[in-house]
Parts: C-alpha cells; sequence; structure tokens
C-alpha cells in the first residue's frame, strides 16, 4: 500500500521542544449519573462511547446483563435519550466492537460471548433501529474483538479473539457483509500451542510505517509454566503487504507474565509509540513481572522504564488489570494513562512530561465500588474527555451495580477534537493515524474501533494543547494512504474532516450562514468567514437568505428567484432623508389596524384603487453621482430605493406576522419607514 507521511523530525518534548504547560491536577470527575436515561444498566465489562446517529456527538452504548442493547444518544443541551433495542441471543457478551460496517453513515455493533454466536447489529438507513445478523465460521469463545481494514481495501474487517484456540478473522465487503478468512490474519503462536489464551487486542501502527500492526495480550488460565505459548504476547509486524510475523520478543513486548490489555501512545511526545501492557500481579510465576510501561527507544523497540515511572506502588495495588487507556484527560498536551483492576481498583495516572507519572487517588466519586472497566469520550462537548464506568462482578460479569457517567471537570487548557469521515477509507475512518503539529512538536492519535479488553473508545481524536492558543496543522493519514492537512485551525473546537479534501467553502461575509458562490477558497475546513453552503442570493444582507421569511421590500428575501411574492403591492409613500446631495423623497402612509391584536394592513383594502402619492425635492445647488446637477434626479423614487437594497431593509416596518423591523434605520440617507403591503 501508499506510505503515509510521518513527521521525521524527533521533537522532543523533554530536552527541547516547547512544553504547553506544567502538569495539570484535575480536581475530582463530577457523578453525572442522572442525567441518563438507563440509570440500572450494569454492563460488566464490554461498553462503548461511540457517535452513534452522526450527529458529531459521542453517545454511549451498553449491553444491560451483557444482552440487552441500549444506547443513550448526547444532546445537545446536556441530556441524554435513549433507544432500547431488545436483547441479544446467548448468554451475555464478553467483547464488543463498532463501526460502520456498510458505510451508510451510521455505526454497527458487533458483540459475543462464550459459545453464544457471532453476533452483527447492521443500522438502518438512519440509524434508528438495528437488524441482527449472526455470522458463520466457527462457534468460538470471543474476548476481545476489533474491526480493522486489515487487507486496506477500503472496507472494514473483523479479528475475533478466541480465548480456547486459534483466533478468527473475517473478510468485510464494505456492504455489512463479513466471510470468515483466515488469509486475512493467521495469528498462530510463535511458541508451539494450540493457539489459545487470547485476551485483549490492539490494532496499531506502532512503527509508523503506514500499515496496521496487531498486538496481543495472552492469558491461559491455570498455566504456570512462563514459557507456555498460550501465555506469551504476540506482535503480529505488517510488512506493508499484509503479510503478518510475530515481532514481540524481539521488539521487548513478550513478558513471562500473564497479561489481559496493552495500549500504545507517546507519552513523552517524541514522536514513536510507546506502550503500556496490564499483566497480572497474582500470578504464581517464575520471574514474574507486573504491569508494565515502556519507552520505544527510536528504533521501535521497548524497554521498561516502570521503575522509574514512579508507578510501582499504584501498580501493585491494582493487582490484575483489566482496562487499560491513554488519554489527555487534563489537556496539557501530553497523554494520561486509566487502568482498571478485576478487583476493583483502579488509577487515572497523570503525566509530569518527564516519562514519570502521578496517580490521582480518588479521581472518580463512586461512593466506594471500585471501577472494573471504562470507556472515554467527550460526553458534555466541553473538550474534555468524560468516562463511563462499569463493576463488573469478577472480570467481566454484570454485577448489578449500576454503570455510572462522570464527567471531567476540566481546566483553563486548550484542545482540539477531529472528527473523521473516510470516503476512500472506511467511512468511520478506523485505522487513521491523526497527528498535530505546533510549537510542542507532534502529539499522534489513532482511531480504533474495538480495544483493551472489549471496549470501544471515541472515534473523536482529542488533544490537548495548555495553554498554547495556535495550531500549525492537523494531518490525517488515512488507512488508504491519503493525507490530508488543515492548516492553522482554530483552538477549542471540534473540526470535521472528510477524506480526500481540500474541498471549496465560500464567503459569508453577512454572516447569516450561506456563502456566496463567486468568492471562494480550498480547505478542509471552512477559514473564518466561510462556509460550506454556497447558496446565498445577497452576501451583503444578512436579512436575505434561504429559508428566510418573505418580507415586502422589493428584495428577494428568501432567495427562491422572486421578490415580495405574497404581496399584491405597496400602498402609501416612503420617506428617505439624509445628507447627501441626492435630495430627500418622502412617502406618508395610510395605515388601519384591525385594533385586536390581529393583522395590521397599510392603505386601502383594494390595491386597485390605491395611490401612493411621492414627493421628490433636489437641492440645485449641489451635484454627485447620483443626480444630474440640474435638480433633476437621477433616479425614479423606486429605483433610487433599488439602488439601496440595504437602507430598505433598514426600513422595513413590518414582517408579515406584524412584528416589528429586525433592523433598525440608519441615521443618515436611509429609508424612515410606514410603508405596508397589501397580501
Amino acid at each position: 500500500m501508499p506510505s503515509r507521511r510521518r513527521s521525521l523530525l524527533r521533537l522532543l518534548a523533554i530536552g527541547g521542544a516547547a512544553v504547553p504547560a506544567t502538569a495539570s491536577a484535575l480536581e475530582p470527575f463530577t457523578d453525572a449519573s442522572d442525567l441518563l436515561n438507563g440509570t440500572n444498566v450494569s454492563s460488566g465489562a464490554p461498553m462503548a462511547v461511540v457517535d452513534m446517529n452522526a450527529d458529531g456527538l459521542d453517545d454511549i452504548v451498553r449491553l444491560d446483563d451483557g444482552e440487552d442493547l441500549e444506547i443513550e444518544y448526547q444532546q445537545p443541551d446536556g441530556t441524554f435519550t435513549r433507544l432500547q433495542w431488545g436483547t441479544l441471543p446467548g448468554d451475555g457478551a464478553w467483547g464488543m466492537a463498532i463501526a460502520d460496517a456498510d458505510n451508510n453513515g451510521y455505526p454497527d455493533v458487533f458483540a459475543g460471548g462464550a459459545y453464544d454466536g457471532l453476533k452483527l447489529l447492521l443500522a438502518n438507513d438512519d440509524g434508528t433501529d438495528y437488524d441482527l445478523v449472526t455470522l458463520g465460521g466457527p462457534d468460538i469463545f470471543v474476548q476481545c474483538v476489533n474491526f480493522a481494514d486489515i487487507d486496506t481495501d477500503g472496507a472494514v474487517d473483523l479479528f475475533v479473539c478466541h480465548d480456547d484456540g486459534l483466533s478468527s478473522a473475517y473478510a468485510g465487503d464494505g456492504a455489512g457483509v463479513f466471510t470468515y478468512d483466515l488469509e486475512l490474519i493467521r495469528a498462530e503462536t510463535t511458541v508451539p500451542s494450540d493457539d489459545s489464551g487470547n485476551y485483549g487486542t490492539t490494532w496499531t501502527d506502532y512503527d509508523l510505517d503506514g500499515d496496521l500492526d496487531l498486538y496481543i495480550s495472552k492469558c491461559r488460565l491455570f498455566s504456570n509454566n512462563p514459557d507456555d505459548g498460550r501465555r506469551l504476547n504476540l506482535l503480529f509486524e505488517n510488512d506493508g503487504d499484509n503479510n503478518f510475523t510475530d515481532v514481540a520478543l524481539e521488539r521487548g513486548v513478550r513478558p513471562p507474565a500473564q497479561s489481559w490489555s496493552a495500549d500504545f501512545a507517546d507519552i513523552d511526545n517524541d514522536g514513536d509509540m510507546d506502550a503500556y501492557l496490564n499483566t497480572h500481579v497474582s500470578s504464581p510465576v517464575v520471574d514474574h513481572q507486573r504491569s508494565t510501561l515502556y519507552e520505544n527507544d527510536g528504533d521501535n523497540v521497548f524497554v521498561d522504564i516502570t521503575d522509574a515511572s514512579g508507578m510501582l506502588d499504584d501498580i501493585d495495588a491494582i493487582d490484575v488489570g483489566i482496562q487499560t487507556h491513554f488519554e489527555d484527560f487534563d489537556n496539557d498536551g501530553f497523554v494520561d494513562l486509566l487502568v482498571t483492576g478485576a478487583s476493583g481498583e483502579h488509577r487515572l495516572f497523570i503525566n509530569n512530561h518527564d516519562r514519570t507519572f502521578t496517580a490521582e487517588a480518588d479521581p472518580f466519586p463512586t461512593g466506594g465500588p471500585g471501577v472494573q472497566s471504562a470507556v472515554v469520550g467527550d460526553l458534555d462537548s466541553d473538550g474534555f474527555p468524560d468516562v463511563v464506568a462499569g463493576f463488573a462482578n469478577g472480570y467481566n460479569q454484570p454485577s448489578g451495580m449500576s454503570d455510572r457517567l462522570f464527567l471531567n471537570p476540566g481546566n483553563d487548557n486548550n484542545w482540539i477534537n477531529v472528527r473523521l469521515t473516510g470516503v476512500e477509507s472506511n467511512a468511520s475512518g478506523v485505522g487513521a493515524m491523526v497527528e498535530l503539529h505546533g510549537e510542542w512538536g507532534v502529539q499522534r492519535r489513532e482511531v480504533r474501533a474495538g480495544e483493551s479488553y472489549g471496549i470501544v473508545n471515541s472515534f473523536t481524536r482529542h488533544f490537548g494543547i495548555g495553554t498554547e492558543n495556535a495550531i500549525e496543522s492537523v494531518v490525517i493519514n488515512w488507512p488508504s494512504g491519503q493525507v490530508d492537512t488543515v492548516l492553522a485551525p482554530g483552538i477549542n473546537q471540534t473540526i470535521h474532516v472528510t477524506e480526500g479534501c481540500p474541498e471549496l467553502f465560500y464567503a459569508d461575509t453577512d454572516g447569516d450562514g450561506f456563502g456566496d458562490v463567486a468568492t471562494t477558497t480550498p480547505g478542509c475546513i471552512p477559514p473564518a468567514g466561510y462556509v460550506a453552503d454556497a447558496t446565498d442570493c445577497d452576501d451583503a444582507d444578512g436579512d436575505n437568505f434561504p429559508g428566510n421569511p418573505e418580507v415586502c421590500d422589493e428584495a428577494d428575501n428568501d432567495c427562491d428567484g422572486e421578490i415580495d411574492e405574497g404581496f399584491d403591492g405597496c400602498s402609501g409613500t416612503t420617506s428617505t432623508s439624509g445628507s447627501g446631495s441626492s435630495g430627500t423623497t418622502t412617502m406618508t402612509a395610510d395605515e388601519s389596524s384591525t385594533g385586536d391584536g390581529g393583522t395590521t394592513t397599510a392603505g386601502p383594502t383594494d390595491p386597485s384603487t390605491s395611490t401612493a402619492t411621492s414627493v421628490t425635492t433636489v437641492d440645485p445647488s449641489t451635484e454627485d453621482s447620483s443626480g444630474t446637477g440640474d435638480g433633476t434626479p437621477a433616479r425614479t423614487t423606486r429605483a433610487a430605493a433599488a439602488a439601496a437594497p440595504t437602507a430598505r431593509k433598514a426600513s422595513a416596518s413590518t414582517a408579515r406576522d406584524g412584528s416589528a423591523a429586525r433592523k433598525s434605520p440608519a441615521s443618515n440617507g436611509t429609508a424612515k419607514a410606514a410603508c405596508r403591503c397589501i397580501r
């Protein structure tokens, strides 16, 4: 496949590059669970935060008791509405993945559990309902599951971890059909075994060469031999032609410990991907290795820096780690780390910008219970990542304790969010690498559809930039090989980028949201003063735009090509006065009113008998471009009014519904008002 452009400079955040801000301690998150409609939903491990209805806002997807699908749709006013779809067949899901599998603009849901079928819910054409499809292929014990474009054909494929044997792969056709196909990837263990023990999976471009690689965290119950292939992690490196080779040992990420999940991100903004691995402290093995923080040495070899990270005591307290996720929770420009454990112990590690982390003691007001599963997204659209927490019973079984929504209190740091829509790539943008360039160097985020242990975090890529107030560029490296660049986007906003930009944007001089087709600029997002809609008919007047109510003012207010439709004509006289030498036009109006709060009309009720008296006076001692200089006006009263649409708009005294004029008359040279129109 074509190589993506990658930043070649190693812009070190430690030892050179500007640092946006010092590490920012967060106030405790706020429990906003009462905003949810499903206040008694208990998810266990699988849960998701994804924009499910294509409105640009993150939503919450949960499986109550592991089987009843519920979606909480975030609303612009901060509330949520709920879809209760119904019950999935089977005994409860262990893993969930979400992506737009059929490219219709609405994400689809996959869920599976212990030998109870592989279930795919395809969204209908408006995202309001789902059709259930059961995939063919072998019946397996599902653990983590991911959507990813494994063969880079523009359609997401499906990878499903099997606890008891070789994991399954399904080729997607882009229309929602999946075919069992181990030619996509055969994730066999390097050390001979039955290929079981597949728990957490992460599709990541760990070596930044433009293609997706696969890391599998492996665990096999009751296996106490650290050399047992069923518990040795795998890193399948993609050669660019979709040939995968396990390189976990030589890359330094095959510890002799049972593990559950992992995440990859650039913890020090030095231009390469680092990692964190959740392992099982309680496993009785020789040469046990606790959960590990790895730094990439620049040559894609991972070095254990856990001892120097300041995290050891808290890692030991977590014991058996379940979920792990890097995210910049305090918007200081460095990713932090959220880790949950089977015992309920959890930690939010705040990045100190020097490859050390400080644990927040009680980031979530749980009231006592520990968080066992969690997903992340912006659930109040304030630019700070929030958390949906689950309280499983043991590893992943629902406990009966309700899920909770914890909102990030935020701070004064700046941010930007990036939403993607693929065209040549899959519609969800899964597999894209988003880069943020600025004074700090470069930050990177990947779009994933299923990660850690059976969860899905928001597709909207979030970046904090601390106290910096400018961004040089956002670069999107799409799975197709397409590279799009957004130059100098504004801060503290969410931008939406469609693959293959630039596109044309249109000047919106009057700020009515509709642009002038004659004045354009290319780009991936509209710059200030430009919009995507080019249907304005008068970009000099903010009262003329498509859909605006028509009033009687000799202008096309609704941009439908007609002037004053719905009105039979005007009765009365207009008055134009000002300091200009073109003189003064005076018009008076005969008015009557129903007197009962109803419609006010002007002039006689029969327009065929109406007369308007117009008196024009001109000062012959002066001359300008609007007059002849001999006392003769340059145009009739109506023509003079037509030459000053802004003045006319300012003088429109009453709209159709009898409301006051929308603009106040100017002090000089503008029409003053009392003409009404007859329907």
